[in-house]
């Protein structure tokens, strides 16, 4: 999707506002866009029903594992705008000082904060 202001992109300086750009193809994740005049904030949203689900079927998952069904080594499951906000993060810093994605990523999700992403014991 994409959209023609008739904006001098050069000057932002006396733009402000927001673009909302819609939700993705799966109807899940809103994209806005935030102009501050000096620069350009792109923002994900996920409902928090969308957020609850992703919580219920962690939980439903961690059943599964102690029940012990075969199934591989899943830990868990974040919403996709908190995996794309921790891989911004980790491409503004750590990437650039030579910290692997995975390395990011388990530090992250093993944080107290977001246990309830978590299954089990990990």
């Amino acid at each position: 999707m994409s959209y023609t202001l008739g904006v001098d992109w050069g000057d932002l300086k006396h733009f402000t506002g927001t673009i909302d750009l819609g939700y993705n193809n799966t109807g899940v994740v809103q994209t806005k866009l935030h102009f501050t005049g000096d620069e350009i904030i792109s923002e994900d949203v996920m409902s928090g029903e969308m957020v609850d689900h992703v919580i219920d079927h962690v939980d439903q998952m961690r059943d599964r594992q102690r029940q012990g069904r075969p199934g591989g080594d899943w830990v868990g499951s974040i919403p996709l705008p908190l995996w794309t906000a921790w891989r911004k993060e980790w491409q503004r810093g750590p990437k650039l000082h030579g910290v692997r994605w995975r390395a990011f990523f388990t530090t992250k999700f093993m944080h107290s904060d977001y246990s309830k992403f978590r299954a089990g014991n990990i």
